[in-house]
Order: structure tokens, then C-alpha cells, then sequence
């Protein structure tokens, strides 16, 4: 039993980073909002302001794909892209442990 514990706390890490990462994007987005606003932009804030417009524009070219889908919701948008790389890792951690686990059945 405590490989199980050991295992599930192991996939609700991985999810606790992941959501953190997430968190702490979106707080930097809207400090950057507002930094922007105040018309004070470094190269870096310039650069996550690049990268949150590009989200933007990628969800809003699957939103006009899917339009008639009953896959999209008016106003359910989120900024919950993540780099190819960081989602694989993610993927790979939890699938590691979902392995483990189907294995000791």
C-alpha cells in the first residue's frame, strides 16, 4: 500500500507544479497588463506579451475551426497553453506512474 501512496502523491506533484507554472503565468500576464498601461515595457515583459498574444491568436484559430462544435463554450477561453516541451514532460511524468501503478495490479 504505501507504493500506492507513494505513486499517487508522486502524479499529484507533477499536477501541483504544473498548476503553479500556470498560476504563476497568468500573474505575471497581469502584471504585465498593468505595467503596460503605465507604459513601462522591458524586453522581457515584451517577450511575454509576445508569447500570451501568440496563445491568443492560436485558441482563437481553433475557436473559429471548432465554431459549430458543441467543443467550445462562449467566455470558457483559458491561457492554460504550455510549451511542447514542458506538456511532454508533464505527460511523460504522470504516465511514468500511471505504468507503475497498472503494473502492481
Amino acid at each position: 500500500m504505501p507504493k500506492i501512496k507513494d505513486m499517487e502523491d508522486s502524479i499529484l506533484n507533477v499536477l501541483k507544479q504544473k498548476s503553479d507554472l500556470l498560476i504563476e503565468r497568468r500573474r505575471l500576464d497581469v502584471e504585465d497588463a498593468v505595467e503596460e498601461c503605465a507604459g513601462k515595457i522591458d524586453p522581457v515583459r515584451h517577450s511575454r506579451i509576445v508569447e500570451r498574444e501568440g496563445r491568443r491568436r492560436r485558441r482563437k484559430e481553433m475557436r473559429n475551426k471548432i465554431v459549430d462544435s458543441a467543443e467550445y463554450y462562449e467566455g470558457q477561453s483559458s491561457d492554460d497553453e504550455l510549451l511542447h516541451s514542458t506538456k511532454n514532460k508533464f505527460e511523460s511524468d504522470i504516465g511514468r506512474s500511471n505504468w507503475l501503478l497498472a503494473w502492481m495490479k
